[in-house]
Protein backbone atom coordinates (compact mmCIF):
# COMPACT_ATOMS: atom_id res chain seq x y z
CA UNK A 1 0.00 0.00 0.00
CA UNK A 2 1.33 3.33 -1.20
CA UNK A 3 1.11 6.49 1.27
CA UNK A 4 1.84 9.70 0.11
CA UNK A 5 3.43 12.14 2.37
CA UNK A 6 3.82 15.26 0.24
CA UNK A 7 2.24 15.97 -3.61
CA UNK A 8 2.85 18.51 -6.03
CA UNK A 9 0.58 18.91 -9.03
CA UNK A 10 1.38 20.54 -12.66
CA UNK A 11 -0.88 20.98 -15.61
CA UNK A 12 2.28 20.94 -18.49
CA UNK A 13 1.78 21.56 -21.99
CA UNK A 14 5.61 22.50 -23.81
CA UNK A 15 3.65 23.51 -26.75
CA UNK A 16 2.10 26.03 -25.59
CA UNK A 17 4.68 27.29 -23.70
CA UNK A 18 2.44 26.26 -20.00
CA UNK A 19 3.81 25.32 -16.59
CA UNK A 20 1.55 26.11 -14.00
CA UNK A 21 1.12 24.14 -10.36
CA UNK A 22 3.00 23.50 -6.99
CA UNK A 23 2.46 21.47 -3.62
CA UNK A 24 -0.60 20.99 -2.62
CA UNK A 25 -1.28 21.88 0.89
CA UNK A 26 -5.03 20.85 0.98
CA UNK A 27 -5.80 17.35 1.53
CA UNK A 28 -6.84 15.75 -1.18
CA UNK A 29 -10.73 14.78 -1.52
CA UNK A 30 -11.79 10.81 -1.33
CA UNK A 31 -11.56 10.33 -5.13
CA UNK A 32 -8.68 12.20 -6.06
CA UNK A 33 -6.76 10.44 -3.35
CA UNK A 34 -7.61 7.12 -4.42
CA UNK A 35 -6.89 7.56 -8.04
CA UNK A 36 -3.55 9.28 -7.55
CA UNK A 37 -3.08 6.33 -5.19
CA UNK A 38 -4.03 3.72 -7.72
CA UNK A 39 -1.91 5.03 -10.44
CA UNK A 40 1.04 6.13 -8.22
CA UNK A 41 1.07 2.43 -6.90
CA UNK A 42 1.26 1.01 -10.77
CA UNK A 43 4.55 2.72 -11.03
CA UNK A 44 5.78 0.42 -8.52
CA UNK A 45 4.79 -3.03 -10.30
CA UNK A 46 4.59 -2.34 -13.61
CA UNK A 47 6.15 -4.63 -16.09
CA UNK A 48 7.47 -2.68 -18.46
CA UNK A 49 9.97 -0.20 -16.00
CA UNK A 50 13.19 -0.12 -16.17
CA UNK A 51 16.28 -0.15 -13.75
CA UNK A 52 18.73 2.10 -13.84
CA UNK A 53 22.00 3.69 -11.84
CA UNK A 54 22.18 7.64 -11.70
CA UNK A 55 25.56 8.72 -11.64
CA UNK A 56 27.35 9.76 -8.53
CA UNK A 57 27.39 13.45 -9.32
CA UNK A 58 23.61 13.45 -11.16
CA UNK A 59 21.90 16.45 -11.11
CA UNK A 60 19.05 14.99 -9.12
CA UNK A 61 21.04 13.12 -6.41
CA UNK A 62 22.18 16.84 -5.55
CA UNK A 63 18.49 17.97 -5.42
CA UNK A 64 17.68 15.45 -2.85
CA UNK A 65 20.63 15.75 -1.09
CA UNK A 66 19.51 19.84 -0.30
CA UNK A 67 16.54 18.46 0.40
CA UNK A 68 17.10 15.77 2.93
CA UNK A 69 19.69 18.04 4.80
CA UNK A 70 16.93 20.74 5.03
CA UNK A 71 18.70 23.27 2.59
CA UNK A 72 15.34 23.41 0.69
CA UNK A 73 11.72 22.25 0.65
CA UNK A 74 9.63 19.68 -1.30
CA UNK A 75 7.84 22.57 -2.55
CA UNK A 76 11.26 23.78 -4.10
CA UNK A 77 12.30 20.30 -4.85
CA UNK A 78 9.38 19.91 -6.88
CA UNK A 79 9.45 23.19 -8.89
CA UNK A 80 13.38 22.67 -9.77
CA UNK A 81 11.84 19.28 -11.11
CA UNK A 82 9.14 20.06 -12.76
CA UNK A 83 10.96 23.45 -14.89
CA UNK A 84 13.66 20.93 -15.43
CA UNK A 85 11.60 18.41 -17.05
CA UNK A 86 9.41 20.98 -18.61
CA UNK A 87 13.06 22.47 -20.35
CA UNK A 88 13.88 18.76 -21.52
CA UNK A 89 10.58 17.78 -23.33
CA UNK A 90 10.53 20.95 -25.24
CA UNK A 91 14.28 20.18 -26.23
CA UNK A 92 13.22 16.69 -27.37
CA UNK A 93 10.05 17.67 -29.10
CA UNK A 94 7.40 16.51 -26.94
CA UNK A 95 4.50 18.70 -27.33
CA UNK A 96 1.60 16.90 -25.91
CA UNK A 97 -0.10 18.27 -22.69
CA UNK A 98 -0.30 16.32 -19.57
CA UNK A 99 -1.07 16.43 -16.20
CA UNK A 100 2.59 15.76 -14.05
CA UNK A 101 2.97 14.66 -10.12
CA UNK A 102 5.59 15.15 -8.05
CA UNK A 103 5.61 13.15 -4.95
CA UNK A 104 7.10 12.13 -1.83
CA UNK A 105 5.83 8.43 -0.75
CA UNK A 106 6.26 5.50 1.68
CA UNK A 107 5.84 2.29 -0.39
CA UNK A 108 6.07 -1.03 1.42
CA UNK A 109 8.34 0.47 4.62
CA UNK A 110 11.20 2.57 1.83
CA UNK A 111 10.63 6.30 0.73
CA UNK A 112 10.36 7.76 -2.45
CA UNK A 113 11.14 10.51 -4.98
CA UNK A 114 7.85 9.91 -7.63
CA UNK A 115 7.35 11.85 -10.94
CA UNK A 116 4.48 10.39 -13.02
CA UNK A 117 3.44 12.14 -16.17
CA UNK A 118 0.21 11.45 -17.16
CA UNK A 119 -0.41 11.95 -21.06
CA UNK A 120 -4.47 12.76 -21.90
CA UNK A 121 -6.97 10.07 -24.04
CA UNK A 122 -9.39 11.68 -26.21
CA UNK A 123 -13.17 11.03 -26.00
CA UNK A 124 -16.53 12.62 -26.20
CA UNK A 125 -19.20 13.85 -24.50
CA UNK A 126 -22.82 15.01 -24.36
CA UNK A 127 -23.46 18.43 -23.48
CA UNK A 128 -26.39 21.10 -23.83
CA UNK A 129 -25.75 23.49 -26.35
CA UNK A 130 -27.77 26.74 -26.39
CA UNK A 131 -30.37 25.57 -27.72
CA UNK A 132 -30.97 23.68 -24.98
CA UNK A 133 -30.40 20.26 -27.63
CA UNK A 134 -28.05 17.02 -26.48
CA UNK A 135 -24.73 17.33 -28.64
CA UNK A 136 -21.71 15.38 -28.35
CA UNK A 137 -18.17 17.43 -27.93
CA UNK A 138 -14.66 16.24 -27.69
CA UNK A 139 -12.67 16.17 -24.65
CA UNK A 140 -9.99 14.89 -22.77
CA UNK A 141 -9.39 12.73 -19.78
CA UNK A 142 -6.71 11.21 -17.56
CA UNK A 143 -6.84 7.38 -17.67
CA UNK A 144 -6.82 5.58 -14.10
CA UNK A 145 -4.28 2.82 -15.63
CA UNK A 146 -0.72 3.70 -17.00
CA UNK A 147 -0.75 4.64 -20.99
CA UNK A 148 1.87 4.03 -23.51
CA UNK A 149 2.49 7.21 -23.29
CA UNK A 150 2.42 7.90 -19.84
CA UNK A 151 6.21 8.98 -18.18
CA UNK A 152 7.32 8.05 -14.28
CA UNK A 153 10.29 6.91 -12.20
CA UNK A 154 10.59 5.91 -8.52
CA UNK A 155 13.64 6.52 -7.06
CA UNK A 156 14.50 5.48 -3.79
CA UNK A 157 15.60 8.21 -0.60
CA UNK A 158 18.05 5.76 1.05
CA UNK A 159 19.63 3.78 -1.39
CA UNK A 160 18.79 6.05 -5.08
CA UNK A 161 17.31 2.80 -6.25
CA UNK A 162 16.02 3.94 -9.47
CA UNK A 163 13.10 2.55 -11.96
CA UNK A 164 11.90 4.37 -14.85
CA UNK A 165 8.81 4.07 -17.10
CA UNK A 166 8.61 5.52 -20.59
CA UNK A 167 8.44 4.71 -24.21
CA UNK A 168 10.89 5.47 -26.82
CA UNK A 169 10.13 8.34 -28.67
CA UNK A 170 12.20 9.42 -31.87
CA UNK A 171 14.64 11.21 -30.04
CA UNK A 172 15.30 8.40 -27.68
CA UNK A 173 14.16 8.07 -23.95
CA UNK A 174 13.40 11.48 -23.30
CA UNK A 175 12.97 10.61 -19.17
CA UNK A 176 15.89 8.54 -18.68
CA UNK A 177 18.85 9.43 -21.47
CA UNK A 178 17.94 13.22 -21.17
CA UNK A 179 16.51 14.15 -17.98
CA UNK A 180 18.12 11.73 -15.87
CA UNK A 181 21.25 10.91 -17.83
CA UNK A 182 20.88 7.45 -17.29
CA UNK A 183 21.35 3.97 -19.26
CA UNK A 184 18.24 1.93 -17.85
CA UNK A 185 18.57 -2.18 -17.94
CA UNK A 186 15.90 -3.50 -20.51
CA UNK A 187 12.62 -3.77 -18.42
CA UNK A 188 10.67 -7.29 -17.15
CA UNK A 189 8.79 -7.19 -20.68
CA UNK A 190 11.25 -6.50 -22.76
CA UNK A 191 13.27 -9.54 -21.19
CA UNK A 192 10.17 -11.91 -21.52
CA UNK A 193 10.23 -10.83 -24.96
CA UNK A 194 13.76 -11.36 -25.81
CA UNK A 195 13.86 -14.93 -24.52
CA UNK A 196 10.77 -15.82 -26.14
CA UNK A 197 12.00 -15.10 -29.19
CA UNK A 198 15.55 -16.98 -28.54
CA UNK A 199 13.63 -19.98 -27.43
CA UNK A 200 11.69 -20.63 -30.28
CA UNK A 201 14.85 -19.79 -32.62
CA UNK A 202 16.89 -22.54 -30.94
CA UNK A 203 14.49 -25.15 -30.36
CA UNK A 204 13.96 -24.82 -34.21
CA UNK A 205 17.60 -24.93 -34.40
CA UNK A 206 18.36 -27.98 -32.11
CA UNK A 207 15.12 -29.85 -33.78
CA UNK A 208 13.47 -29.66 -30.27
CA UNK A 209 9.46 -29.40 -29.42
CA UNK A 210 9.07 -25.66 -29.69
CA UNK A 211 5.86 -25.69 -27.47
CA UNK A 212 7.51 -27.61 -25.02
CA UNK A 213 10.51 -25.37 -24.96
CA UNK A 214 7.85 -22.50 -24.50
CA UNK A 215 5.87 -23.88 -22.38
CA UNK A 216 8.71 -24.70 -19.79
CA UNK A 217 9.93 -21.66 -20.14
CA UNK A 218 6.63 -19.86 -19.03
CA UNK A 219 6.14 -22.61 -16.55
CA UNK A 220 9.73 -21.63 -14.92
CA UNK A 221 9.28 -17.76 -14.85
CA UNK A 222 5.97 -17.75 -13.96
CA UNK A 223 6.73 -20.13 -10.85
CA UNK A 224 9.76 -17.77 -9.72
CA UNK A 225 7.41 -15.07 -9.70
CA UNK A 226 4.55 -15.88 -7.82
CA UNK A 227 7.29 -17.51 -5.34
CA UNK A 228 9.31 -13.57 -5.51
CA UNK A 229 12.52 -16.28 -5.82
CA UNK A 230 15.27 -15.48 -7.66
CA UNK A 231 15.91 -16.95 -11.49
CA UNK A 232 19.16 -16.42 -12.95
CA UNK A 233 19.51 -16.79 -16.89
CA UNK A 234 21.68 -20.03 -16.54
CA UNK A 235 19.47 -21.97 -14.34
CA UNK A 236 16.47 -20.77 -16.87
CA UNK A 237 19.15 -22.34 -19.65
CA UNK A 238 18.71 -25.58 -18.02
CA UNK A 239 15.24 -25.96 -17.20
CA UNK A 240 14.91 -24.95 -20.96
CA UNK A 241 17.50 -27.01 -23.20
CA UNK A 242 18.19 -29.87 -20.19
CA UNK A 243 18.42 -32.46 -23.06
CA UNK A 244 20.65 -30.19 -25.57
CA UNK A 245 23.44 -28.18 -23.23
CA UNK A 246 24.71 -26.57 -26.30
CA UNK A 247 21.36 -24.98 -26.34
CA UNK A 248 21.61 -23.41 -23.05
CA UNK A 249 25.32 -22.44 -23.47
CA UNK A 250 23.78 -20.49 -26.86
CA UNK A 251 20.84 -19.23 -24.99
CA UNK A 252 22.76 -17.86 -22.32
CA UNK A 253 25.23 -15.91 -24.33
CA UNK A 254 22.81 -14.28 -26.35
CA UNK A 255 21.49 -12.82 -23.31
CA UNK A 256 24.53 -11.59 -22.73
CA UNK A 257 24.92 -10.04 -26.03
CA UNK A 258 21.33 -8.24 -25.72
CA UNK A 259 22.56 -7.06 -23.00
CA UNK A 260 20.52 -8.66 -20.23
CA UNK A 261 21.82 -9.72 -16.56
CA UNK A 262 22.39 -12.61 -14.84
CA UNK A 263 19.51 -12.67 -12.52
CA UNK A 264 15.96 -11.78 -14.25
CA UNK A 265 14.24 -9.12 -12.53
CA UNK A 266 11.66 -10.62 -11.15
CA UNK A 267 10.93 -8.30 -8.26
CA UNK A 268 7.22 -6.90 -7.84
CA UNK A 269 6.48 -8.35 -11.76
CA UNK A 270 2.67 -9.18 -12.24
CA UNK A 271 1.97 -12.59 -13.78
CA UNK A 272 0.02 -11.86 -16.28
CA UNK A 273 -1.95 -14.11 -18.44
CA UNK A 274 -0.30 -14.29 -21.52
CA UNK A 275 2.90 -15.71 -18.85
CA UNK A 276 0.14 -18.39 -17.18
CA UNK A 277 -1.31 -19.71 -20.74
CA UNK A 278 0.15 -21.28 -23.88
CA UNK A 279 -1.44 -20.57 -27.48
CA UNK A 280 -0.42 -22.57 -29.82
CA UNK A 281 -1.91 -23.13 -33.42
CA UNK A 282 -1.64 -25.90 -35.97
CA UNK A 283 -1.42 -26.07 -40.13
CA UNK A 284 -4.76 -27.21 -39.93
CA UNK A 285 -6.04 -23.97 -38.73
CA UNK A 286 -6.83 -25.13 -35.44
CA UNK A 287 -6.15 -23.11 -32.16
CA UNK A 288 -5.59 -23.96 -28.41
CA UNK A 289 -4.75 -21.81 -25.48
CA UNK A 290 -4.25 -23.60 -21.87
CA UNK A 291 -2.75 -23.24 -18.83
CA UNK A 292 1.51 -23.97 -19.06
CA UNK A 293 1.34 -26.55 -16.24
CA UNK A 294 -1.19 -28.89 -18.52
CA UNK A 295 2.11 -29.65 -20.56
CA UNK A 296 3.21 -31.78 -17.53
CA UNK A 297 -0.25 -32.90 -16.54
CA UNK A 298 -1.00 -35.60 -19.38
CA UNK A 299 -4.40 -36.61 -17.81
CA UNK A 300 -5.57 -33.09 -19.28
CA UNK A 301 -3.23 -32.67 -22.36
CA UNK A 302 -1.31 -35.00 -24.15
CA UNK A 303 1.19 -33.53 -27.23
CA UNK A 304 2.82 -36.66 -29.24
CA UNK A 305 5.14 -36.46 -32.14
CA UNK A 306 3.87 -39.88 -34.14
CA UNK A 307 6.75 -41.38 -36.10
CA UNK A 308 5.32 -40.18 -39.51
CA UNK A 309 6.14 -36.70 -38.62
CA UNK A 310 2.52 -35.81 -37.80
CA UNK A 311 1.20 -34.06 -34.27
CA UNK A 312 -1.29 -35.49 -32.34
CA UNK A 313 -2.85 -33.48 -29.75
CA UNK A 314 -5.30 -34.92 -27.23
CA UNK A 315 -7.52 -32.67 -24.65
CA UNK A 316 -8.66 -35.10 -21.85
CA UNK A 317 -11.17 -35.47 -19.34
CA UNK A 318 -13.17 -32.65 -20.22
CA UNK A 319 -16.79 -33.05 -19.13
CA UNK A 320 -18.56 -30.18 -20.71
CA UNK A 321 -17.56 -27.52 -23.54
CA UNK A 322 -18.34 -23.45 -23.70
CA UNK A 323 -19.04 -21.98 -27.47
CA UNK A 324 -17.44 -18.49 -26.97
Amino acid sequence: MIEIKQISSYIMDSGERLLIGGERRQVLGEEERRFLFTKLEKLFSANRRKEGTLAVNAWISEQLRLFQQGEQSFEELSACIAQRYYDCKRECNRFAPSALVIALAAYEEAHHLVLLDQSYRSGYHCILDDRQQAVYAPTRFLSQTLLKDDFGFTLSLGDHTLHVLEQRSDRGYVLSEHFLQVQPSPSYDEIHRVMEENVRGLSEKYEMDTTQALTRMKQVTKSHVEEQEELSVSDLAEEIFAEVPYAADEFCMRMKQEGIREMLPLEQVKVRRSLAMQRIKTDTGVELAFPVEYMEEGDKLAITHERDGMIEIAVKNVSHIQNR
